[in-house]
């Protein structure tokens, strides 16, 4: 039996509908990479810090992101990247040379990071580090990820993490910054570490400052933004204290390392 609704037939009503919302989706479909921002009041940031407008935004990758167009990040609105550039003692990502040529020649200030195995070698994990980064134009200090535990106890994670920040500081010139979320932070590194600028990875609206850390400088409030050029999920920071925040992470690196 067919269906007639003001003597239309109801099958081709519904094809009219279908053709108009394709339509509509067309026209007013959000972008498909968008920077992923929020506002200073959304963001709750403590009344200490600068406003959200007048910070320094920027990424955090690793192979994972996979081909990156830098230019179309670039036009983002993106003021800084830190690239995955060792893991360990052997390993290293395999895009970072291949993005840190495309970041030099787009003109981004840009750092490169280690992801640090709290049961390997610290003078090793560091040697992996300085080798990799070599004839590479950083701007960034170096930044050392710290985030697992394996088998080791929480004084052998401080005297190999301060073992590879040494030796990392004395090879580069640079003194180099610590990332690591707020409860790793209470129980593996604390307050011994206050002399180093701490980047926290805190996935909320409100940033959740560990009680008795002193040098915050840098959020990752996302790690699921969407960025112009890249076409996976992206980690997302803010630099807290603006401008200033930016100048204390920016290093020249000892001649003869960077070209």
């Amino acid at each position: 039996m067919e269906i007639y609704i003001y003597g239309v037939k109801m099958k081709n009503i519904l094809k009219i509908i279908i053709v108009i919302g394709g339509f509509a989706l067309l026209i007013f479909r959000p972008p498909l990479f968008t920077v992923e921002y929020f506002s200073a009041t959304d963001l709750k940031i403590p009344q200490k810090y600068n406003d959200i407008n007048s910070t320094f935004l920027g990424i955090d990758v690793s192979h994972d992101q996979g081909q990156i167009d830098w230019g179309k990040v670039k036009s983002s609105n993106i003021d800084f990247v830190y690239h995955k550039v060792t893991d360990g003692i052997t390993y290293t990502d395999n895009m970072f040379h291949v993005n840190a040529k495309a970041l030099e020649k787009e003109k981004i200030p840009f750092g490169a990071y280690h992801f640090f195995e709290p049961e390997d070698d610290p003078y090793l994990q560091a040697q992996n580090y300085i080798r990799s980064i070599k004839n590479i134009k950083l701007s960034l200090i170096p930044m050392v990820d710290v985030e697992i535990i394996r088998s080791v106890t929480a004084q052998k994670i401080k005297t190999n993490l301060l073992i590879f920040l040494n030796e990392i500081e004395k090879e580069t010139g640079c003194k180099p910054m610590i990332y690591s979320y707020g409860d790793f932070w209470k129980s593996y590194i604390t307050a011994e570490f206050n002399d180093y600028i701490f980047w926290l990875a805190d996935y909320s609206k409100t940033i959740n400052k560990p009680t008795g850390l002193k040098n915050l400088q840098l959020w990752q409030y996302s790690q699921e933004g969407k960025v112009s050029g890249i076409r996976n999920y992206v980690d997302l920071d803010v630099i807290l204290d603006g401008k200033l925040g930016f100048n204390k992470i920016q290093c020249s690196y000892k001649k003869g390392l960077n070209k």
